[in-house]
């Protein structure tokens, strides 16, 4: 991996390794305030399995990295793995935008930089296999027409994420392998049918709240099984750039992504416009994502 010692070097890492890791680019009231959402989202969760008879007790005081636990052990219903708008909120906005986090996304983006509003709430259940993760690309799960689409997935831990929890793991440089074939498997993720690890090494990338790591869309990365006792939450986010396509296959292809993740009930939202380094308000976004719909948990 190429050491990253500044926002200068961040463009020449992302070309050869196809991910680089930021570290303490999220304020830790950032990452609380996100937690705190989590929370809410948690407790409206539970209240629709209560009210579904599913469980008995709701756990109301246990913390965040315990509760979803306990409400689950004490159902054999499917266990969800991602939340889809449940973060809607100004803490969201704080992460979106958190200033050095962008100063990041515009040196690997250029000054244009766009947030494609398809954040994603990941739970990671202890001892769960559904919410283990294997190798893939982000291309795979955007569809073949948005394959030459503009895209980094920027992942963000909300808590501490290291081998024993499943911290992310990615393969360095599978970035240059092209589109690989895949399948969905019962649980719609994404299969590769041969051994991605055959042909390089993984790299585990343990990881604290208020760290990052940036991936392009064709970079390989998976997380494991959450051989701990807590939740592992963390947050999946979307970026692209307005400018700089280069062919009309390009054009199609982010005409294509924009269509798939509308076609989700997500908004494209603007963050950096015209390299001015002040992102829209809050304000804005909420006038933005009016009815953008209800909460969303993936079984």
């Amino acid at each position: 991996m190429t050491p990253v010692a500044s926002t200068a070097d961040l463009p020449a890492a992302l070309r050869d390794d196809g991910f680089v890791v930021l570290r303490g680019v999220v304020p830790r009231a950032t990452v609380d305030g996100v937690l705190a959402r989590v929370e809410h989202a948690v407790e409206d969760h539970v209240r629709y399995l209560l009210g579904d008879g599913v469980i008995r007790d709701p756990c109301p005081d246990l913390p965040v990295e315990r509760r979803l636990a306990a409400v689950y052990a004490q159902t054999d219903s499917v266990r969800p793995r991602k939340w889809y708008r449940c973060l809607f909120s100004e803490a969201l906005h704080a992460l979106v935008t958190a200033p050095r986090l962008l100063e990041a996304l515009q040196a690997l983006l250029g000054p244009d930089v766009v947030f494609n509003g398809d954040e994603q709430l990941v739970t990671k259940l202890p001892g769960c296999p559904r919410t283990a993760f294997p190798w893939h690309q982000d291309s795979q799960y955007y569809g073949r027409d948005a394959a030459e689409a503009r895209v980094l997935t920027v992942w963000v831990p909300l808590v501490e994420a290291g081998l024993r929890n499943g911290c992310l793991e990615v393969i360095p440089g599978s970035h240059r392998w092209g589109l690989l074939p895949w399948s969905r498997d019962e649980h719609l993720n994404v299969r590769i049918p041969f051994d991605v690890t055959s042909r390089a090494d993984p790299v585990a990338l343990p990881m604290a709240p208020g760290d990052a790591v940036v991936l392009t869309h064709r970079t390989l990365h998976a997380s494991g099984l959450n051989r701990s006792a807590t939740v592992r939450w963390s947050v999946d986010l979307g970026y692209s750039a307005p400018g700089g396509v280069t062919s009309p296959a390009q054009r199609d292809a982010e005409r294509a992504l924009h269509r798939a993740l509308l076609g989700n009930g997500r908004a494209p939202l603007w963050v950096v416009r015209d390299g001015v380094p002040a992102p829209e308000s809050w304000a804005d976004w909420q006038a933005r994502r009016d009815g953008h719909g209800a909460p969303v948990w993936e079984a």
